[in-house]
């Protein structure tokens, strides 16, 4: 994209300098300081977003917990810190299973597994073949 912009502005520099020499009756600098003004103002819109959202990034990481809750088989909970990496995710109200049980459950498994098991992509199926 930058190259297009780039090649829209030298050929419209050099159009305009080659008409101020008398070899063309054509003369656009109004056109190419409007062009520059535009893309200039686009650049920092963009740049400006892009700060935003990375300050809005690092709010939400500042959110994540120091400790999460690790449920054992015999159903006692411990507390234990939780790992300071991007990769993880806090589901301090889903609870950690071996397999997803019967019924209505709050979350997508997906969401808890990154994988999708047969038994999740039939009901899918069904699902979009009620609709």
């Amino acid at each position: 994209m930058m190259t297009l912009i780039s090649l829209a502005i030298v050929v419209a520099f050099v159009t305009s300098w080659a008409g101020t020499l008398a070899l063309f009756e054509v003369e656009i600098w109004w056109e190419l300081a409007t062009l520059i003004t535009i893309m200039l103002l686009g650049h920092w819109l963009e740049m400006r977003s892009i700060a935003q959202a990375r300050g809005a990034l690092v709010a939400l990481a500042e959110l994540l917990p120091d400790t999460a809750e690790r449920v054992a088989a015999d159903g006692s909970t411990e507390t234990v810190p939780s790992p300071r990496s991007g990769s993880t995710t806090s589901f301090s109200s889903v609870p950690a299973r071996a397999s997803q049980p019967t019924g209505s459950w709050p979350t997508a498994r997906p969401t808890l597994t990154s994988r999708w098991s047969p038994e999740s992509r039939s009901r899918l199926r069904r699902a979009r073949a009620r609709r």
